[in-house]
């Protein structure tokens, strides 16, 4: 059974052609190992054990055992901690066969240096914050015939629950991802699907089973009550005071999502399922070409253009990415007749998928 992922959902979402590099392409090519991907992961990684890595200035100090795990106890020690991780991972990338994407060679240590505009202002803001609910909480549940699993950064509980995800590398967020990007609608409708099976997750999060029942399309497959955020970590870094940032960045972007949400990303998912199972992938290309990780296996596909269909030995489609239909030599392998083939049509008052054969 397929699985989908977040990271599967935001590849088919940002370009088929790299969803296809990325998870089907027999050739398994390797995609590259980004700068501004291996500094989000750093991030990500202080983000999430903050508070098992956080302790006083004695026990940071302290050679006892029992203390081996305090690596700071302030901003100040908390930024030179960064800044020394980061510090081996670029020591450790001259010795590895897969080296990082760097976009020159004073890249790595220009990063080293904007760690500590991050994390001096980061340590305050995640000490204020307080421990979440849950951090990196992991989610696997099947519905309607699939396999659906995600990690969610962290969930809270304050007013409302919160579902947050953290954000590394340009820290403005558009209005039209804060409304509609497929990674929140994913994480909510994970998070409604769990508390929905799992009552003693339900009861952590403070939902009441009256309210989880209707969970999973009886009749709501999301929760317009849950805040979803955004949090730009590299807002921090940013001088608002500067006559040359006109408009800040926010370091908490809120929004929801409706069943709505949840219609469009399945519509997603099975168009990106037809389309690969139809051979109709091709490079959307574009300015966002520049930070994929993708672009030097995709620039390769280039080469099958114009190339006219092609088929292994076992009679297996070999997809020709850029082929316009017209001037195929061979018509593509029909469907299985006795596939049902579903419209995408939803009842949006019932919140119920209708489909025809």
């Amino acid at each position: 059974m397929l699985k989908w992922t977040a990271s599967r959902i935001n590849a088919a979402n940002y370009c088929r052609m790299r969803y296809y590099l990325r998870y089907v392409d027999p050739s398994k090519p390797k995609p590259a190992r980004l700068s501004a991907y291996v500094k989000g992961s750093l991030l990500h990684d202080l983000i999430e054990n903050f508070w098992k890595k956080l302790g006083t200035l004695e026990e940071v100090v302290s050679k006892s055992k029992n203390f081996k795990d305090k690596k700071y106890f302030d901003a100040e020690s908390f930024s030179k901690y960064a800044q020394g991780k980061w510090t081996s991972i670029a020591i450790a990338d001259e010795r590895s066969p897969n080296k990082i994407d760097w976009r020159d060679k004073d890249e790595k240590w220009v990063i080293r240096s904007n760690l500590k505009k991050i994390c001096t202002p980061l340590f305050p803001f995640l000490k204020e914050e307080g421990p979440p609910l849950f951090a990196e909480l992991p989610i696997r549940v099947k519905f309607n015939g699939r396999m659906y699993y995600g990690i969610i950064d962290e969930i809270r509980k304050k007013d409302k629950l919160i579902i947050r995800d953290y954000k590394s590398g340009r820290p403005w967020v558009g209005e039209m991802k804060l409304k509609h990007d497929p990674q929140l609608t994913f994480y909510n409708f994970l998070v409604c699907c769990s508390a929905n099976q799992n009552k003693e997750f339900a009861k952590k999060l403070g939902l009441e089973e009256e309210v989880t029942k209707k969970f999973m399309g009886n009749p709501f497959y999301i929760c317009p009550d849950f805040e979803l955020q955004f949090s730009m970590i590299e807002a921090l870094a940013i001088d608002i005071n500067s006559p040359n940032i006109k408009n800040p960045p926010n370091l908490i972007s809120s929004t929801f999502r409706t069943d709505e949400n949840y219609f469009e990303l399945v519509k997603m998912i099975d168009g990106t399922q037809e389309a690969v199972e139809t051979g109709n992938i091709y490079p959307e290309r574009g300015k966002k070409c520049d930070s994929c990780d993708m672009s030097v296996a995709c620039d390769k596909k280039l080469n099958d253009v114009n190339s006219g269909i092609f088929v292994d030995k076992k009679r297996q489609l070999i997809f020709d990415f850029a082929v316009p239909n017209f001037i195929k030599k061979e018509e593509p392998p029909k469907k299985n007749k006795s596939q049902k083939k579903f419209s995408f049509r939803y009842n949006l008052e019932t919140g119920v998928k209708n489909s025809q054969e």
